[in-house]
Parts: structure tokens; C-alpha cells; sequence
């Protein structure tokens, strides 16, 4: 395996950092262009982002002796509770069918069930300037009552989600779900998932309530 960058610098940036990176610098590309006065330090940072997600290479790590390759890195969960009018078998049930989850997902755009348990997802990264893919398997389902699926070894975004449906009263259902994913290793990696948290975090929680609005009304909810 090649160690070295195209620009013939040392690789010492990971899959997942890289993918990162084009999130967190896509985030800020995005913002320093639609503010009213452009973010020359915002737009810099962006533009070093993008050249760590495409070389392959840090110049911090450099300075560190580090590198994200093969660094462990740290499980980021983010938690959101809903209460639909609906019964739970009829939430479950939609939820179960995996290819419903971009009509309240946002930053999904597609999911696609294999058999009964591999489904095959493809994600817009923040900023919408490129997608990411990634195969799961549900790991455990109870009907009417929860479901929960992980990402597939060495996929280059690890995951896991679970979600529990319980009765709160005639015909309504609580929805508590909890979305984890692995932000990069390394010091940048983690100051980098950290910057991204609050945007998943939002994201996760607006899901949830779009999944009320199309349960109860039937509508797509506006993005």
C-alpha cells in the first residue's frame, strides 16, 4: 500500500478523518459564503479541510507524530424522544420498512433493503457536496416494541441506532431513539467531530420530529 499523498507527502490521514473533513469543510465553506461579509479565516479553514480529505495528509500530525490510520476513536451518541399519535404497531411498522426513513430523514437520501436484515444507506454530508454509503444489519427487533441495526465492519462510517416504541395512551406511541456514530481519532479528528456534534444533533432531532408530522398528517414535512 501506497504511504504516500499525490503530492508526495506522507498519508497520515485515515478514511474516516478524510470523510469528516470534507463535512467540516464543507460546514464552513457553506457558511463563510452566505454571510453578509465573507469569513476569510472560515473560508481558509475550509479550504485546509478539503486539502486534509484529499492528500491524505496533516501537517498538525506532523507536528504531533500522530496520525488518525489506525488511532481507536470515540463513540458520539446523540438521544431524541417524540410522542406520535399513533398506535405503536403503526409506528413500528413504518419505521421497520427501512426505505421509509428518507421521507423524515433529511440527511438521508436513500435507503435500500437487501433481505430482511442488510439494508445498504447513502447520507448527504453537511453542505450537500458529496454522499457517503455504508451497509447495516439490524441486530435485534422485537415487533411493536424496538429495533436496532450497526453499521457492517470497516465501513468508513460506523454506526449504530436503536429505537424503542412504547404506549403512552389510546392509540399513542412514545418514540425514543438514539443515533451513535465514530468520529475520527486523533486530536484534529476530534475537535472536528466535535464541531460537527451540534449540527448531528440538531439533524437527529429534527428527524424525529418530521417522523411526528408524516406520521399524524401523511405529509412530507417541509424542509
Amino acid at each position: 500500500m501506497n504511504d504516500k499523498t499525490c503530492c508526495g507527502l506522507k498519508r497520515n490521514v485515515g478514511p474516516t478523518d478524510r470523510i469528516v473533513s470534507i463535512a467540516a469543510g464543507s460546514v464552513l465553506l457553506v457558511s463563510a459564503l452566505t454571510t453578509k461579509r465573507l469569513n476569510k479565516l472560515q473560508l481558509l479553514a475550509s479550504g485546509y479541510l478539503f486539502f486534509r480529505a484529499f492528500s491524505g495528509h496533516c501537517f498538525t500530525y506532523d507536528l504531533l507524530n500522530t496520525d488518525s490510520l489506525e488511532e481507536p476513536t470515540k463513540h458520539l451518541s446523540i438521544k431524541a424522544s417524540v410522542t406520535i399519535n399513533r398506535s405503536p404497531s403503526e409506528v413500528y411498522n413504518f419505521w421497520r420498512r427501512l426505505e421509509n426513513l428518507p421521507l423524515f430523514m433529511e440527511h438521508l437520501e436513500l435507503v435500500n433493503q437487501i433481505d430482511n436484515k442488510l439494508s445498504e444507506w447513502t447520507a448527504k454530508v453537511p453542505g450537500n457536496l458529496t454522499t457517503i454509503s455504508w451497509r447495516a444489519n439490524i441486530i435485534k427487533e422485537i415487533p411493536d416494541r424496538h429495533i436496532s441495526w450497526h453499521s457492517l465492519p470497516n465501513s468508513d462510517i460506523e454506526n449504530y441506532g436503536t429505537v424503542n416504541f412504547m404506549e403512552s395512551g389510546v392509540n399513542m406511541t412514545q418514540v425514543d431513539a438514539e443515533i451513535s456514530y465514530r468520529a475520527p481519532g486523533g486530536i484534529i479528528g476530534e475537535n472536528v467531530g466535535k464541531l460537527l456534534t451540534p449540527i448531528f444533533k440538531s439533524m437527529v432531532k429534527k428527524d424525529i420530529l418530521n417522523l411526528k408530522h408524516y406520521m399524524e398528517t401523511g405529509q412530507n414535512p417541509t424542509i
